[in-house]
């Protein structure tokens, strides 16, 4: 794809075009250290994927993800389930290198998280990330005496220029977005309560998708599929 005036661009001369355009929001605001709060309404529909999640502003720590560390504060898929929409997840992701990360998760399962609002939380502070829904703890990181000791990394420490939450003590900025199947992982091909139309190693999993319509579409239903906000709430320590 290619950015220009126009927008975001994507032609079909070299391949199947994706079937589906979900949505993504950036905000403008920023965080370092402080509450993130927002109260919203997930989506409910096979192969939706809602996420609110945290990526930095500006790092000094090149070099590519996951250097500059992510923050996932909701993440949760729309097919019906106890694994699914009743599970909601968080985790934090850090380290050297795409192959040399670290991940602290949890979840929180329970009914049906689509069936109405919830208040979806994220507490950073110069100690430890939590994240909450409805006050209650998904997950909890604390840095002891740096990120980089945390996770137990070899070699130089490429996040020494910062405070022991590095990379996690710079600005980041909030994503919202609803995305729908993808083969990295999120459906894996090995659950069996699924029939899942594609496979992540197939060479054409999008037309493999929408060549299975029959089967997801009737699941999505009106405005169940979308990520519905009421508020989001930033307050910095």
């Amino acid at each position: 794809m290619s950015w220009n005036k126009d927008g975001c661009v994507r032609l079909g001369q070299r391949g199947f075009l994706p079937p589906i355009l979900s949505g993504r929001l950036h905000s403008v605001a920023s965080l370092k250290y402080g509450i993130l709060e927002i109260r919203a309404k997930i989506p409910l529909g096979d192969w939706l994927w809602p996420a609110l999640w945290l990526r930095p502003r500006n790092s000094p720590y090149k070099g590519g993800w996951p250097r500059g560390g992510e923050i996932d504060l909701m993440e949760s898929r729309g097919n019906k389930g106890s694994w699914d929409v009743g599970m909601v997840r968080s985790a934090v992701h850090w380290g050297t290198s795409g192959r040399d990360r670290k991940t602290t998760a949890g979840r929180k399962q329970g009914g049906s998280w689509h069936d109405q609002f919830h208040i979806y939380k994220l507490e950073w502070t110069t100690d430890h990330i939590a994240t909450y829904v409805d006050s209650q703890r998904i997950m909890y990181l604390e840095a002891g005496t740096s990120m980089y000791d945390r996770g137990h990394f070899s070699g130089p420490n490429i996040w020494a220029s910062g405070g022991k939450m590095a990379p996690f003590d710079q600005e980041f900025y909030f994503i919202l977005n609803v995305a729908v199947g993808g083969t990295g992982g999120t459906f894996p091909d090995s659950r069996r309560t699924w029939t899942k139309p594609w496979r992540n190693n197939s060479p054409n999993p999008a037309k493999d998708f929408w060549d299975g319509r029959n089967d997801w579409l009737p699941t999505w239903k009106g405005d169940e599929v979308a990520m519905i906000v009421d508020w989001v709430q930033f307050r910095n320590l």
